[in-house]
């Protein structure tokens, strides 16, 4: 059995509520952060040679100053999309022409997907909180 002096156990009790209050300021700081211009992306392109599928991994998190660009041939891409927070982020990409080809509702805690078909030209994903577009687009696909 291992003895040790109530100072000690202060001291070691006190650590761990130094570290619970600095990540519950941690999850405040997220929760606030959210995407309310804009978010980073996490992002990944697969392509593999026996499906020739397209796909593009976005993670919400804080807000950015610049959009991730992708590029895809035409056909199908599928575009996932993960919450990792309570702060609801919806997402919708636009076509060339600024038409809505695929959305996903908000959600919170979790990762959902849309496969939106595409032609030649530039399409745009933005990051949707509280249904208003982000003011800097999330990703851009270049489709050659």
């Amino acid at each position: 059995m291992k003895m040790t002096s109530p100072g000690s156990r202060l001291n070691s009790n006190s650590r761990l509520a130094r570290l619970a209050l600095a990540g519950a300021t941690s999850t405040l700081f997220l929760v606030a952060a959210g995407c309310s211009s804009s978010t980073t992306a996490s992002t990944t392109t697969q392509q593999p040679a026996s499906t020739g599928a397209q796909h593009i991994s976005l993670v919400a998190s804080t807000p950015a100053t610049t959009t991730e660009v992708f590029s895809a041939k035409p056909g199908s891409v599928t575009v996932s999309f993960a919450v990792p927070s309570n702060v609801p982020h919806g997402l919708q990409v636009e076509s060339p022409s600024g038409a809505v080809v695929g959305q996903i509702a908000a959600f919170e805690n979790g990762t959902k997907s849309v496969t939106v078909s595409v032609t030649t030209g530039s399409y745009t994903i933005w990051c949707l909180t509280n249904g208003q577009k982000a003011s800097i687009a999330h990703a851009r696909i270049n489709v050659q």
